[in-house]
């Protein structure tokens, strides 16, 4: 009878409660981010780092995956040539409730952070910090100052973009990609919510 009893609310609970590091949706283009596919010379430090971040450490068919609400970073062990920052990656992104207060935690952790300033789209901090392996990271507060909108409750971070650099960009051109983002990240919470 307890064995049922047990079975019954796990199963009810796991039906009830969001799974707040899924991937989004694809968005109306069948377009969807879900993976990042990374090198480190030590997948320890890498995920340790990651962890720090606030990424949960598991393992999908032998290789070490950092699973973040919105992505899943997979950690391989090689040599990358080089840091992300000149490639057509320059950097990816998570929002987070509260940008000083993650920098304080990372700085605690024994991490460098690069910048710290606020945001020229709205006022908010957001800061860059590279990790062990060469990855530039960005932090934007999502407080609900648009183009940012606030993060889910229950969420301390959550990928929010990933800025591909295909040449020099001006301050214009960065404002016309951002006006999406706040659609995206408001579709992509109703779907959490309604899973």
């Amino acid at each position: 009878m307890f064995k049922l009893i047990g079975v019954l609310t796990l199963t009810f609970v796991s039906t009830v409660v969001p799974d707040w590091a899924q991937l989004y949706p694809p968005n109306e283009m069948g377009i969807s981010l879900g993976q990042w596919y990374t090198l480190a010379p030590n997948v320890e430090a890498s995920k340790k780092f990651w962890t720090v971040l606030g990424g949960t450490p598991i393992e999908i068919d032998g290789t070490a995956v950092m699973k973040f609400p919105g992505v899943l970073v997979f950690v391989a062990k090689g040599n990358p040539t080089g840091g992300s920052v000149g490639t057509g990656i320059n950097h990816v992104g998570f929002g987070v409730s509260n940008v000083l207060n993650t920098v304080a935690k990372l700085q605690a952790a024994g991490y460098k952070i690069n910048r710290v300033s606020n945001s020229p789209l709205n006022g908010q901090h957001v800061s860059q910090l590279t990790n062990p392996d060469g990855v530039e990271v960005e932090l934007t507060e999502e407080a609900g100052v648009d183009p940012y909108p606030r993060i889910a409750d229950g969420l301390t971070i959550e990928s929010n973009h990933i800025h591909f650099s295909f040449g020099p960009v001006d301050q214009e051109g960065e404002k016309r990609c951002r006006p999406g983002m706040s659609k995206r990240l408001e579709r992509n919470r109703a779907h959490w919510d309604a899973n």
